[in-house]
């Protein structure tokens, strides 16, 4: 009886709610689209809270707007996957630091702290940091990786850094890690499921016009052996 009497006392440590052991709440879903979850919060409507250590997804045709305590606010596109790594906020002076993270999908970036320099967006490939910024990144499928500036100025960090100072240019990098210069954005802006769209025809008209695919039986074998000819933008490129 008494080895019961432990089981049954010990038994309710084991089924303590997540919710119980998740971190600070830093935000909260301010607009939910259709399919969204936290992997604290579950199933998200408007309102939910938002957790440091969180992972946001979003299913297709989905979408959400986070806004954390410092103004700065996140919105996540359809098929994304975003985790808020780091959120540490002091209200008095307005000084922050936080660190999300991009797996896949479409994410949009609009700063508001007054120390926005101490926000910093890890993708797959690299990182991007932000200085009073909105900007737009996108993590494909494919492995191709794209950071556009709408306003203000982000760093983006691969091998080797560059800056991004005018908008409405992005920088592109390529699945094996090549970093290309800044270029014209040839899609929409502020619309992410849009730029997604455009996004899926985008990077499969590049790899088909340097015809890296014929020497592969699919697109998956090209996309594991990571052989793609660079690419090229502006004078001298191939028509």
């Amino acid at each position: 009886m008494v080895r019961w009497l432990h089981l049954l006392v010990a038994f309710p440590l084991l089924t303590v709610p997540l919710s119980a052991q998740a971190g600070p709440e830093v935000g909260s879903a301010a607009a939910v689209r259709n399919d969204v979850r936290g992997s604290i919060a579950g199933q998200m409507n408007n309102g939910s809270p938002v957790h440091q250590d969180e992972t946001v997804s979003t299913g297709t045709d989905s979408s959400t707007q986070l806004l954390f305590l410092d103004k700065t606010s996140l919105t996540i596109g359809p098929t994304s996957q975003v985790k808020i790594d780091k959120f540490v906020y002091n209200p008095d002076t307005g000084a922050t630091a936080t660190t999300v993270n991009l797996a896949k999908g479409a994410l949009r970036v609009v700063t508001g702290s007054k120390h926005p320099e101490n926000f910093t967006v890890q993708t797959p490939l690299a990182y991007m940091g932000v200085r009073g910024s909105v900007a737009e990144l996108y993590v494909s499928d494919l492995g191709f990786e794209i950071f556009l500036l709408i306003e203000g100025s982000i760093e983006v960090c691969a091998s080797p850094c560059q800056i991004l100072s005018n908008p409405g240019q992005f920088i592109m990098i390529t699945p094996d890690g090549t970093m290309f210069p800044p270029a014209p954005w040839p899609g929409p802006m502020l619309d992410i499921t849009a730029s997604v769209a455009f996004l899926e025809t985008y990077f499969l008209s590049i790899i088909r016009q340097y015809d890296v695919l014929p020497q592969y039986r699919d697109l998956n074998d090209a996309l594991k052996a990571q052989t793609f000819t660079p690419f090229c933008f502006g004078e001298g490129c191939p028509p």
